[in-house]
């Protein structure tokens, strides 16, 4: 069993003080010598937890080869990324999409909920929830979206470039032109309110 060297910044003492107690039990249990209970008495008092999380380290650092990044605490929960619907539903989704959402018709989200449901429902499929749907439609590329609900001008209209030069020498130099040019037509206003003459 590896025990130096395996220490990196992501283990803490408190991970390395475990290891260090764990290491002789997931010795034994490796070798197959008698019983562990007297030792695991000792680790489960020393290190305050219960016997299932003792045991629970042991298996873990046997698996591991004795390293002490076995015990390092994981992160819970999905795995960023991960689905838990089936292929199936998911190339149905994506299908679905494709043919009723992105189309110059522009039919609801909606629309396209109950339609895949009514199709998961026909082939025995388990039915995504509007949510997922959303996510996948908000996966797609924006563009490409605008591009087939409204149009390829649009879309190059709201994603093009923005083109010309900006002039402002100093940071807020656009900013105070749009401020003069707004309190130049306030006192237009007001002087010809002042003389009567509509503005």
């Amino acid at each position: 069993m590896d025990r130096e060297g395996d220490h990196t910044g992501a283990i803490s003492a408190e991970t390395a003080r475990r290891a260090a107690v764990l290491r002789p039990l997931v010795q034994d249990y490796l070798s197959g010598k008698g019983s562990l209970e007297s030792g695991i008495h000792d680790a489960v008092w020393e290190l305050g937890v219960s016997r299932a999380t003792v045991w629970r380290w042991i298996w873990r650092l046997a698996e591991d080869g004795g390293r002490t990044s076995a015990l390092v605490p994981q992160k819970r929960g999905r795995r960023t990324g991960a689905t838990v619907i089936s292929s199936e539903v998911e190339t149905l989704i994506e299908e679905y999409l494709r043919r009723y959402y992105l189309r110059r018709e522009r039919a609801s989200l909606s629309r396209v909920v109950s339609e895949i449901r009514m199709a998961c429902g026909e082939l025995g499929l388990q039915a995504p929830t509007r949510r997922t749907i959303q996510r996948r439609l908000d996966a797609m590329d924006e563009r490409e979206v605008m591009k087939a609900r409204e149009g390829a001008k649009v879309a190059r209209q709201r994603f093009a470039p923005v083109t010309g030069k900006n002039t402002a020498e100093l940071p807020l130099d656009s900013f105070r032109s749009t401020i003069r040019l707004q309190t130049s037509s306030l006192s237009t206003v007001s002087n010809a309110h002042q003389s009567g003459v509509p503005g």
